[in-house]
């Protein structure tokens, strides 16, 4: 298999390189430990300095760093040589790389990609092996690496200018956290200095909890090139020399859009529903076969399944919490079958021409369920106090509504020569009506001659006025849009609750734990499973 992948990219080389395949990488092959590492790159140690001996110019890291160029250039080129192909990488600010025991493919990155910084993330194992002084004040090895500091001097480029920072803090050889955290604030600190700084991240090197926990915080920021330098062809578990080649790893994190799909799932959370079906409509794009190579590949036609079905239920929810229902009801595919049944439900209720015809009907109840629920859902009382106060005034005044339809469905209902419909034959303001309710008699408007219908009806049983006393309260804050405290929109919201769960029993006959069950069932579901469908958490 070596012997197939080294005659290809023969083909490549000019005449003595493509010769010399037949000789150094077999001999590369050949070395081991530290001192393999030094007639690897060659280089001379003395005591806990480095230099390049005489045989650097031609030594076995040169021959394979000009080739790994040579195999850059035409994947960037993305000519079909059996390897993945790459964008021309930019020129970045900083390479963060994971130091192990095995400099070669490191370096073959930072000479490859020649960033203006390089941090190299160690541990104390590590940075021993590469004989990092003891800092004294911090007993710490969180010096420079002048291992690499002469690698990269001898084998740059003349226009390049590569700086190695010192490691600052060595990480712990077990667990990733620390890794996690360093590789962090490397990022931090870069962005601090330029927000725009182009940011690549070498996991090569290091235990695979370290690369993973590297992998894992350059996956979660935005826009960190993650790198590897991978090999074609291995014998047993050690790679071939001359086989290297530098891989781009794919982001999870930007192929599924998982900053801004939880973006979405919040917004959608606390029913801000316009907002997450723009943001679900924009994943559902970059999702799509023609923005991304390869989209089988990652199981993207599965992906763009769920989030279409979470795009049209926050379109659905959208419509209906602006009472649109017949909209609503062109994407209810993604809706509870007892949700599609409610919706149905108010575009009857919708349907009926006269309010005396509403306050007798079945949906009545439906339609009062779902002013409830726009109410609660505006009340937001369920999150951090600051959130809470956005929408304070539109649930009072939601809640206000339901009471005064409940109040004049009772009346309706109690008093047969009470027609809501006709002037001359009902009470127009709700003062009016409250006293009827809770008084038992109350004129009617004036007809075209001045005359008034004297209505009289059984006043509800309120012997200490609570209710009458609420109910008025609750009228009141429907037109008032002055400041209000927080815990007392809180305290005026679950009096209005109150008040509205009080009159239901009376108007529908119905108990409050029937009423609170039928609330939980018809809310609007918060929360997505992991096949996009609505469910309740």
């Amino acid at each position: 298999m070596k012997a197939e992948i080294l005659n290809k990219r023969k083909k490549w080389l000019d005449k003595p390189a493509a010769q010399s395949l037949d000789d150094w990488p077999k001999k590369a092959d050949e070395l081991q430990g530290f001192t393999g590492t030094l007639k690897y790159f060659g280089i001379k140690q003395s005591s806990n300095e480095y230099e390049i001996n005489s045989i650097g110019a031609n030594s076995y890291f040169r021959q394979s760093l000009d080739l790994f160029k040579v195999v850059l250039e035409k994947q960037i080129l993305k000519e079909d040589i059996g390897l993945p192909s790459l964008e021309m990488p930019p020129q970045y600010d900083a390479l963060i790389t994971i130091v192990g025991f095995s400099p070669e493919p490191i370096m073959h990155t930072v000479l490859a990609l020649a960033p203006n910084k390089v941090y190299p993330i160690a541990t104390i194992e590590s940075a021993e092996y590469y004989k990092v002084p003891l800092n004294p004040e911090s007993k710490q090895r969180d010096g420079k690496i002048w291992f690499f500091e002469t690698i990269i001097k001898h084998y740059k480029e003349a226009q390049q200018s590569i700086t190695v920072e010192p490691i600052v803090r060595n990480v712990s050889a077990i667990g990733s956290l620390e890794t996690f955290k360093r590789v962090r604030e490397i990022i931090q600190a870069t962005k601090e200095n330029n927000l725009n700084a182009k940011i690549a991240l070498d996991i090569t090197g290091g235990k695979k909890s370290a690369d993973a926990s590297a992998f894992l915080i350059a996956a979660i920021e935005e826009d960190i090139d993650i790198y590897y330098v991978d090999f074609e062809d291995y014998t047993g578990a050690k790679a071939c020399c001359g086989t290297e080649f530098l891989n781009k790893l794919d982001n999870p994190y930007n192929i599924y859009n998982i900053q801004l799909l939880n973006k979405a799932k919040e917004l959608f959370k606390y029913h801000n529903y316009q907002a997450a079906a723009q943001i679900f409509s924009e994943i559902d794009e970059r999702l799509s076969s023609n923005e991304l190579d390869n989209p089988v590949k990652f199981y993207l036609d599965d992906e763009r399944s769920k989030v279409d079905k979470m795009k049209n239920a926050a379109i659905c929810y959208m419509y209906w919490d602006r009472f649109d229902y017949e909209c609503a009801q062109e994407c209810q595919s993604v809706l509870s079958d007892k949700q599609k049944t409610q919706l149905n439900n108010l575009i009857l209720f919708e349907g009926i021409g006269t309010k005396k015809e509403r306050y007798q009907s079945c949906y009545l109840y439906d339609f009062i369920v779902d002013r409830i629920l726009s109410a609660k859902r505006r009340a937001l009382s369920d999150i951090s106090l600051y959130e809470y106060e956005g929408d304070y005034h539109d649930a009072v005044f939601r809640y206000a509504q339901c009471l005064e339809i409940l109040i004049e469905t009772y009346i309706t209902r109690k008093v047969s020569n009470y027609d809501p419909d006709v002037k001359s034959k009902s009470i127009y303001s709700i003062s009016g009506k409250r006293e009827l309710v809770f008084k038992g008699r109350k004129k009617s408007e004036k007809d075209n001659d001045g005359n008034r219908i004297d209505f009289q009806m059984d006043p509800l049983d309120d012997p200490e006025n609570e209710l009458r006393k609420k109910t008025k309260s609750l009228s009141e804050r429907r037109d008032d849009f002055a400041h209000v405290r927080i815990q007392t929109q809180k305290s005026n919201i679950q009096e209005a609750e109150e008040v509205i769960m009080k009159f239901m029993e009376i108007v529908f006959e119905k108990t409050s734990e029937i009423i609170d069950h039928d609330l939980e069932e018809y809310a609007f579901y918060k929360y997505f499973d992991d096949y996009g469908s609505l469910c309740k958490s």
